[in-house]
């Protein structure tokens, strides 16, 4: 009969003088110990239904006293080596500053990133200019096309050029209402229903209510 591969338990029970050997682990680490006692024509090798072990790893060692050899001989560890070299401490620069004195305006400039500011009617109406018409979303993506594009670019320029989540109701019908034919509460009907599909996040301010592009509509086209 083959020898099994692989993980392998090897039992031996010599009842008169109460000798029971067993040995677990992987087959050729097993038959050299089995070898090495003299145990080669007797007990039997049972094959085990585990992943496959080195010759070092999960064994046990043999016993020859009563009882079942239930002493466990564990696998040496190896500690992991990280990627890379050792780490330095002293390489870490240590940055210390007074709680309250970061100046966020002049932290804003070095990291070249605008302070957040709500723009003006003018101030878009000026960069729509520049700008120029919207591209037209693709056919399928949205139910008014021309209304949502100029929407889109709006409120892209608001949150590129001012640093602002969203716009206020009013500052959108001043500034594109006519592009988009509504105003009033026709308009924030519509933004409302953009609003429960997912296309734009709602704000409330006090009494005012603004809206932002959601990412996701924004990466749509």
């Amino acid at each position: 009969m083959a020898t099994p591969k692989g993980p392998v338990r090897f039992r031996f029970n010599h009842d008169p003088e109460q000798v029971s050997v067993i040995i677990e682990g992987d087959s050729s680490w097993v038959t050299g110990l089995r070898s090495e006692f003299g145990l080669d024509a007797v007990g039997w090798l049972q094959p085990l239904a585990v992943t496959s072990m080195g010759p070092t790893e999960g064994r046990r060692a043999p016993s020859t006293t009563g009882g079942e050899g239930d002493e466990f001989e564990p696998a040496p560890s190896e500690p992991k080596k990280l990627p890379g070299p050792p780490p330095d401490p002293s390489k870490v620069p240590t940055v210390r500053r007074q709680i309250g004195t970061l100046d966020l305006k002049a932290e804003l400039m070095r990291l070249e990133l605008h302070e957040p500011r709500s723009p003006t009617a003018a101030e878009l109406t000026e960069i729509l200019d520049k700008v120029g018409p919207p591209e037209i979303a693709p056919e399928g993506v949205s139910l008014d096309a021309y209304a949502e594009s100029w929407l889109r670019l709006l409120l892209t320029l608001a949150v590129r050029e001012f640093a602002v989540t969203a716009v206020p109701l009013e500052l959108i019908e001043e500034t594109i209402g006519t592009e988009l034919g509504r105003e009033g509460i026709a308009l924030e009907a519509w933004l409302d229903s953009l609003y429960r599909i997912g296309r734009l996040v709602r704000v409330h301010g006090g009494e005012r209510v603004g809206y932002g592009p959601s990412p996701t509509w924004l990466d749509a086209w």
